[in-house]
């Protein structure tokens, strides 16, 4: 009778513990979770999550459009400018990312006051840049710091005059001419910028920010504001 007892205990104990196991998987069917397959479904999660935040998996490239507003003595001197850039950045954590950046800008002068011409910008620099967010809209802020190869090029106009020369007494005329100016020029610069970048499609993202210019030439600061619409593509490593 005793083993009796044991073995009717032992099966009530069987049954009450299959029960609660098969709670457990309907109330993860359900969404609730708890159970063997809420653990195997967390841990998935949690695997994909640090998937995709793994540093130093992705390269973004980018090519863009460039609208440069010139500012102080600059300002008197040339035109709005435009030109056009590539970018190109690595990530080495999941919100930072190092890299490189050039382009070509182009800012026509004032005639009245320098002559038909205009201005040229090739900026080469190192850049870095932190977007607050890791999602599909990114707001970001960074720096730029490298070297400016710039050209200026206008005619210089000599206004025709006429004089009396005091020597022979006669009256001499030299005509107008136009004298043509080709200066070149290397300056260090260090460039802010803000702006976020959106992901369009899976791979394809884009990008609207500002730079502050500054270009530091021999005697003066040329500053410059710039805004910069461009694509992006990501290439995963």
């Amino acid at each position: 009778m005793r083993y009796s007892n044991f073995f009717t205990l032992l099966l009530i104990s069987l049954s009450v513990s299959v029960t609660v196991s098969s709670q457990d998987i309907y109330t993860q069917d359900q969404g609730w979770g708890s159970g063997p397959s809420a653990l195997l479904s967390a841990s998935t999660m949690k695997q994909s999550t640090l998937e995709e935040t793994v540093p130093g998996t992705e390269i973004r490239a980018g090519l863009g459009f460039f609208t440069g507003f010139p500012l102080g003595f600059f300002n008197h001197d040339t035109y709005t400018g435009y030109g056009v850039n590539a970018d190109g950045e690595y990530f080495v954590m999941p919100q930072l990312s190092v890299g490189l950046n050039a382009g070509y800008y182009s800012f026509r002068h004032d005639e009245i006051h320098v002559g038909k011409g205009n201005y040229s910008m090739i900026p080469v620099m190192l850049r870095g840049t932190w977007y607050f967010f890791d999602d599909d809209f990114q707001p970001f802020g960074g720096l730029n710091v490298g070297y400016y190869m710039n050209r200026t090029k206008y005619d210089s106009v000599i206004e025709p005059r006429s004089y009396l020369d005091p020597v022979s007494g006669l009256f001499i005329h030299k005509p107008g001419s136009i004298k043509p100016i080709n200066l070149k020029s290397g300056s260090l610069a260090v460039v802010p910028m803000a702006g976020c970048v959106y992901r369009a499609f899976d791979k394809v993202r884009l990008n609207f920010h500002l730079r502050y210019n500054m270009i530091f030439e021999e005697k003066k600061t040329i500053n410059v504001i710039g805004i910069h619409f461009g694509v992006i593509y990501s290439f995963d490593i």
